[in-house]
């Protein structure tokens, strides 16, 4: 069972027919008919029922240690193995924010579901690929709704205060970078932040907080910084990169956009019709199950 342990110090009858006498040879014939639906249609009580694909994604990541998809939900989390979802321990905690910081190695935020502890839940860290977490920092005061890394440095943008912070101590403790609603956001290897907004709005920003975006932007949602530039999902679920001061459409994904992630070797997204990926940097998509 996933557990949540504490460092130290740190839901009118028609009228009666009469009855024609049945033969033992026909009666034989229903009852074998019988079993042979009722056999159909019961599973072994010793076969286990197909995994339940997550729905209500809220992040994404790959596991360094052995490569496996991990997806943040609204019910807990769960991983990719051989094309199907497992859950990760047994709590259902609600995991509004995630990240993959290394080898089994997670942050995460949200709320505790059917978890004994407060509401939210601060900033939580895993050492174990999400089988077990501690609280870092923020217990009941902080729902970070998306949580990125760079180095030794955490970001996070804390739904509560809105307000995007930065960590230098391991989430510790936060300083405020900006004070505004968000959507997501996301942290070049250079230090800077490309934010969205409910309003449409795309800001980009070196770490000194100077603009570096001219104000006509798409209606961008879910963001992140790849090899090639920056890259995210619209809010039609178009794939589109920001090159020379332009975000073009390379490809488009059906459903509302839940989550995105681009590593090295694929990008992951998620959507209200499921979970996908892309071996060509956002061109194409298929559903991983």
């Amino acid at each position: 069972m996933s557990t949540l342990v504490r460092p130290a110090g740190l839901a009118p009858a028609g009228r009666a027919r009469r009855r024609m006498p049945v033969r033992p040879r026909v009666l034989v014939m229903l009852v074998a008919s019988v079993l042979i639906v009722v056999g159909a249609c019961s599973a072994p009580e010793d076969e286990a029922a197909p995994p339940t694909p997550p729905s209500h994604v809220h992040g994404l990541g790959t596991n360094p240690a052995d490569g496996q998809l991990y997806v943040a939900t609204h019910n807990g989390l769960f991983t990719l193995v051989d094309g199907q979802f497992d859950k990760v321990g047994e709590a259902s905690h609600d995991l509004m924010g995630f990240a993959v910081v290394g080898d089994d190695h997670f942050l995460a935020s949200g709320h505790p579901g059917d978890l004994d502890a407060p509401n939210p839940m601060g900033l939580l860290e895993s050492r174990d690929a999400g089988r077990t977490w501690q609280t870092i920092s923020r217990e009941g005061v902080s729902d970070f709704h998306a949580i990125k890394t760079l180095g030794t440095t955490a970001y996070a943008y804390d739904s509560t205060s809105a307000r995007l912070e930065v960590s230098t101590d391991g989430g510790r403790s936060f300083s405020t970078f900006d004070d505004s609603t968000l959507i997501d956001f996301s942290v070049d290897d250079a230090g800077n932040i490309l934010t969205t907004t409910p309003d449409g709005v795309v800001r980009l920003r070196d770490p000194a907080g100077t603009d570096l975006l001219g104000p006509e932007n798409p209606f961008m949602t879910y963001v992140d910084a790849t090899s090639a530039g920056w890259a995210g999902l619209d809010d039609h679920s178009h794939i589109r990169i920001y090159e020379g001061g332009t975000w073009t459409r390379v490809g488009r994904l059906p459903g509302v956009p839940a989550a995105f992630t681009a590593e090295a070797e694929r990008w992951w997204a998620a959507t209200s019709e499921g979970v996908f990926v892309s071996d060509d940097e956002g061109k194409s998509w298929s559903p991983v199950r």
